[in-house]
């Protein structure tokens, strides 16, 4: 017997979620496929709150911070990244979409492969510049640009030092403050 899974549009998903089903259900949409999303520990989420405010003030009147919040990629892709650094804009009418993303940043624990596999290839397909994983598990900080349609070309590994934002050179974040 041959299983055939029920693939999801953006379109199906939000009308899913207008029905109330996925209400206390922490899940994306990605590639069709509903995704379950980690649990958060207090270090995921104290660091993901601490580092979204710094942004915040580095970035006042440049871009807008998003935590947790969908973000649509595909027809069939809307990812809930931790941090998603957007354009000034409203977005009332839509999520924020590929053009609008100027850095996302995503912080693992339990979920690493997920994010450097099947979200890097995605927001790599997207054309998303700037890409971090903070992997807690190993006290890590992965940096990826230069995106392709195969992934990402560029992949970088740094445990300490300062890293600037790709669409904001000027503005400087340390390896500790999205590890510790």
């Amino acid at each position: 017997m041959t299983v055939t899974l029920t693939r999801w549009s953006v379109a199906d998903y939000h009308r899913l979620i207008a029905t109330g089903l996925l209400d206390e259900k922490p899940v994306e949409l990605l590639k069709g496929q509903l995704v379950e999303m980690s649990p958060e520990s207090p270090l995921h989420a104290d660091l993901n709150r601490t580092l979204a405010d710094q942004l915040r003030q580095k970035l006042a009147g440049k871009a807008l911070i998003s935590e947790g919040k969908p973000i649509t990629l595909t027809p069939d892709s809307e990812p809930e990244p931790d941090i998603a650094v957007v354009r000034l804009g409203s977005y009332r009418q839509r999520h924020p979409q590929a053009t609008d993303i100027l850095l996302i940043i995503e912080f693992a624990n339990s979920s690493l492969a997920k994010h450097t596999q099947e979200k890097a290839l995605l927001y790599a397909q997207q054309a998303i510049a700037d890409y971090w994983v903070a992997d807690l598990a190993n006290q890590q900080l992965r940096l990826y640009h230069q995106p392709s349609p195969s992934g990402y070309q560029e992949q970088q590994i740094l445990t300490e030092g300062s890293i600037a934002l790709l669409a904001f050179p000027e503005v400087t974040l340390t390896v500790t403050d999205l590890l510790f």
